[in-house]
C-alpha cells in the first residue's frame, strides 16, 4: 500500500508540475500579447502623430511653393532695372551709392545665378514636399486603404526617403530593382515592412557602410515569385538568433534602442500577402532578409 501511495504521489505530482508549467507558459504568453497591444497603441498613437506633423509641414511648404515665383519674378525685375539703370547717365553721386550697394550686396554675382538658386530651392522644396506626402501615407491607418497594384521599386524609394538626411548621407544606400514589377498589397502595410528590415540592417552597421537592395523576378518550380534582398555588411546574426529573430519583442539592441517588434511585424506583413520573410547570415559577413511574395 505504501509503494502504491507513494506511485500515486508521484503521478500527481508530475501532473501538478507539467500544469504549473503550462500556467506559466500561458501566463507568459498572455503578458506578451498586452505587452504586443501596449506597443501597437504606442505605434498607433505615433503614427497619428505624425501625421499630424506631416500636415503642419506641409502648411509652410506649400506657402513657400506658391511664394517662390513672386520672388523669382520680383528678382528679374531688379535684373531689369539694374540693366536699364547701367545704360542712363547718373549723377556721379548716385553712381557710387548705386556701387557700393551693388557691390555689398554682391548683386552682380547672385543675378548671373539666379537661375541656379531657384531651381536648386524648387527641387528642394518639392523633395520636401515629398518626403511629407509619404509620411502621411505612410501614418494612415491600413485598414482605410485598398489592396492595389503597387510598383516596388517606387514604393522602396519612398521608404529611403522617410530615412533621416544624415543616415542617408552615412549609409550607400544600393538599388537594384527591377522597376516594372508591380505586387497587389496596402502600400501603407509594406512599406512598413520595408523599413523595418531597412532600418535594422543601418542599425546593424551603426549606419555606416553599404545596404544593397535587390528586387528581381525568379521562377521557381511552385511558379513566378518576385523577391527583395536587403542586405546589409555588418558583423552578422549569431547562429542561436536566426531562429528568434522574427519573436516578438526579442532583441539584440542595447535597452532602449529597440522594441523587438520591427521584424516580427514584417514578417506578419509579408505573411498576409501570400509571401514570405528569410533570413540568412554568416558571422563576420552581414545578413540578408528577402521577402519573397508568388506572381499570378
Amino acid at each position: 500500500n505504501a509503494l502504491v501511495k507513494a506511485e500515486l504521489f508521484e503521478e500527481m505530482q508530475s501532473k501538478i508540475d507539467q500544469r504549473t508549467r503550462e500556467l506559466e507558459i500561458a501566463g507568459q504568453k498572455l503578458l506578451d500579447a498586452q505587452e504586443m497591444a501596449i506597443q501597437s497603441e504606442k505605434l498607433s498613437s505615433l503614427g497619428r502623430m505624425a501625421a499630424g506633423v506631416a500636415h503642419e509641414i506641409n502648411n509652410p511648404l506649400n506657402f513657400l511653393i506658391n511664394i517662390l515665383p513672386e520672388v523669382r519674378r520680383d528678382v528679374e525685375g531688379l535684373e531689369k532695372l539694374r540693366a536699364i539703370l547701367a545704360q542712363q547717365p547718373l549723377p556721379a553721386d548716385v553712381v557710387a551709392r548705386w556701387k557700393a550697394v551693388d557691390g555689398e550686396y554682391d548683386l552682380a554675382d547672385h543675378l548671373e545665378e539666379k537661375d541656379f538658386v531657384f531651381d536648386k530651392i524648387r527641387k528642394a522644396l518639392d523633395k520636401s514636399t515629398h518626403i511629407a506626402n509619404s509620411l502621411k501615407v505612410f501614418s494612415r491607418s491600413s485598414g482605410k486603404e485598398r489592396v492595389v497594384p503597387e510598383n516596388v521599386a517606387r514604393m522602396i524609394q519612398d521608404v529611403i526617403d522617410l530615412l533621416p538626411q544624415q543616415v542617408r548621407g552615412d549609409t550607400d544606400i544600393q538599388l537594384d530593382i527591377d522597376p516594372s514589377f508591380e505586387l497587389n498589397v496596402n502600400k501603407n502595410e509594406i512599406e512598413q515592412a520595408f523599413l523595418a528590415v531597412i532600418n535594422n540592417a543601418i542599425d546593424a552597421m551603426n549606419q555606416k557602410g553599404a545596404v544593397q537592395i535587390e528586387g528581381k523576378k525568379r521562377d521557381e518550380k511552385s511558379g513566378a515569385v518576385f523577391v527583395v534582398r536587403i542586405t546589409d555588411h555588418g558583423p552578422g546574426i549569431p547562429e542561436a538568433s536566426l531562429k528568434r529573430v522574427f519573436d516578438p519583442f526579442y532583441t539584440t539592441k542595447p535597452p532602449g534602442k529597440g522594441t523587438g517588434l520591427g521584424l516580427t511585424i514584417a514578417n506578419e506583413i509579408a505573411r498576409k500577402y501570400g509571401g514570405t520573410l528569410a533570413v540568412e547570415s554568416v558571422l563576420g559577413r552581414g545578413a540578408t532578409f528577402s521577402f519573397t511574395f508568388k506572381l499570378a
